[in-house]
């Protein structure tokens, strides 16, 4: 076994209370002591519709060279784990059955990290943390490393950190975990436009006005590795384009486009695609006409929120 898992030392809590118990979410506050390393505060949250149980933990830290995990056992058996990249996930063994194995105790990853069978599974979504790991049936994320170098005070004070779990039925591909997990990074915010429904197993990452001022970019990828087909239905659209990712005109190709929907749109395992969709004006309204040419433009870098 490795070093930091013989070493590894287990905090209990000290006391639970509930904070809030309502019709639509209950709370409940778990004290932890943390002993000479600092004091630990747990705020559990489970909200009425809402799959994921989420967890707010608030830290006073104060030791150095000491990694604090907080660790999930789940009642699943798998040989691998799967994490978030950009636009996808990569797998990663739960064993260490081979140097190599034991090598990988550490796995970067987005905004979530994955364990389960073809017929039930277990996500563990971070908002601001990057560092998880799997052994057998526990998925751990990395809260707090401590190390000296090269900050002498890295990690020392006060820490707010939240992360939440969300069980599922059926294998990672059927699940809404990365709906949730995007969710839970970026809370609904309320904003004037129109919005866009996708009809598929697919993702907008980023969706803004283009630089030619005349229609929205929409950019979607799959992140589960299927083939599919996707739907996207947006109000009134006079013409939709499919573009590359720098937006340059002449990659414009023309998508079908019917009774407000656009598509269907085929996608393969992991693809991106970015869409350039032309609205009718309301009525009142003229185009804002860009006076830069369209290579100008092209040339820009596009300004994207995410949505």
């Amino acid at each position: 076994m490795e070093y930091h898992r013989e070493t590894r030392q287990e905090f209990l809590p000290q006391s639970l209370e509930i904070i809030e118990e309502g019709p639509l979410r209950v709370q409940i506050k778990i004290a932890v002591p943390l002993g000479e390393h600092g004091d630990m505060t747990l705020f559990v949250t489970l909200e009425a519709e809402s799959p994921c149980l989420a967890f707010r933990c608030e830290v006073e830290w104060h030791t150095a060279h000491k990694f604090l995990k907080v660790e999930f056992p789940v009642s699943v058996s798998a040989t691998d784990a799967e994490y978030e990249i950009q636009s996808g996930y990569v797998k990663r063994p739960t064993h260490s059955n081979t140097s190599w194995d034991s090598a990988k105790f550490e796995v970067s990853g987005h905004k979530w990290a994955h364990l389960g069978e073809p017929n039930f599974g277990m996500g563990l979504i971070s908002k601001s943390k990057y560092g998880y790991s799997a052994l057998h049936n526990q998925l751990t994320l990395s809260l707090l490393r401590s190390s000296k170098a090269p900050d002498a005070t890295a990690d020392m004070g006060s820490h707010t950190i939240e992360y939440a779990v969300y069980p599922h039925s059926g294998p990672l591909h059927t699940s809404n975990l990365v709906q949730y997990a995007t969710n839970f990074n970026h809370p609904l915010v309320p904003r004037r436009g129109v919005g866009h429904t996708l009809v598929g197993h697919t993702l907008v990452v980023e969706s803004d006005e283009a630089e030619d001022g005349l229609g929205t970019i929409v950019r979607l990828y799959e992140p589960y590795g299927n083939t599919c087909e996707v739907v996207i239905a947006r109000g009134s659209i006079q013409r939709a384009f499919s573009i590359n990712a720098v937006e340059r005109v002449s990659s414009k190709k023309l998508l079908p486009v019917a009774s407000g929907k656009i598509g269907p749109l085929k996608f393969r395992p992991f693809e991106i695609k970015t869409v350039y969709i032309e609205s009718e004006p309301e009525p009142g309204h003229s185009r804002k006409v860009s006076a830069t040419s369209s290579m100008e433009g092209a040339s820009k870098r596009p300004r994207f929120v995410k949505t």
